[in-house]
């Protein structure tokens, strides 16, 4: 069995309070990054599709805060003549 009263008679009220805010604003950082990441990552894929139209090869992608880091190379088609 628990007891109501233990915050109140411990005076750490406000020190519950505070810690709770902490916890909202953190959770609120995170939601915003993930949402960040989710568009970089929506951004690759479109960039993605143009490139690989545009006959080049996408070895690796990845989002950053600050960006998105691709490393591509472009396609070398070879046409050989068969008799």
């Amino acid at each position: 069995m628990t007891y109501s009263g233990i915050f109140k008679e411990t005076e750490c009220v406000e020190d519950l309070k505070r810690a709770k805010r902490y916890i909202e604003k953190q959770a609120s950082i995170i939601f915003a990054l993930e949402r960040e990441i989710e568009e970089k990552n929506n951004e690759i894929i479109i960039i993605r599709g143009k490139l690989k139209e545009e006959k080049w090869n996408v070895f690796f992608a990845t989002p950053k805060l600050d960006g998105i880091v691709i490393m591509i190379q472009k396609m070398l088609i070879q046409i050989q003549n068969i008799p």
